[in-house]
């Protein structure tokens, strides 16, 4: 009876544990989603007001921007999984970036956010004990040419804090 017990309260801990862990990611991805769609929205209007200035120049100039990307990156400390935020040319580098100094430079590119999004829960688990870095990109174009691409880097390291967390607490419920 001890031994079913202790079988059914491990079961139900590995269950709330990948519950917990999909949820975190999914909460992750939609926060990176939401960064991005703000920063497409933006760079859309900025760049359709830009007239014959550089688009470019445009919006790494302008204050909006800027702002989105600050505060993108410094919002919830404590549970910040937003690394950094970027609009790159067709080369990589980055025209504007949460980091100004990073400005200029090339953004290589991390794992893609969908892989740990769609991975099965065993595998999230891995991946987010791993510390592995995610990007969510998106493509932008200008007509039929590309003009460059957001990204959005994340990490699952407080992830991995709120589910060290919680097996602490379901621990101590299982003893």
């Amino acid at each position: 009876v001890t031994t079913l017990v202790v079988l059914v309260v491990a079961g139900m801990i590995a269950v709330q544990i990948a519950s917990l862990t999909r949820l975190r990611i999914e909460e992750t991805a939609s926060r990176a989603t939401t960064l991005k769609e703000s920063m497409l929205h933006h760079a859309g209007v900025i760049v359709r007001g830009a007239g014959t200035t550089d688009p470019y120049v445009a919006i790494r100039n302008d204050s909006g921007m800027r702002s989105i990307l600050e505060s993108a990156v410094t919002s919830l400390p404590d549970n910040n999984t937003i690394l950094y935020a970027a609009i790159v040319d067709p080369e990589g580098i980055a025209f504007v970036h949460s980091t100004p100094s990073l400005e200029g430079q090339p953004t290589p590119k991390l794992e893609d956010l969908k892989d740990i999004v769609d991975a099965r829960a065993i595998f999230q688990l891995l991946y987010v004990f791993q510390e592995r870095r995610y990007e969510l990109r998106e493509e932008i174009l200008a007509g039929d040419a590309p003009f460059g691409a957001i990204r959005i880097g994340v990490s699952t390291l407080f992830v991995r804090a709120e589910i060290l967390k919680a097996l602490a607490s379901f621990a101590y419920t299982a003893v």
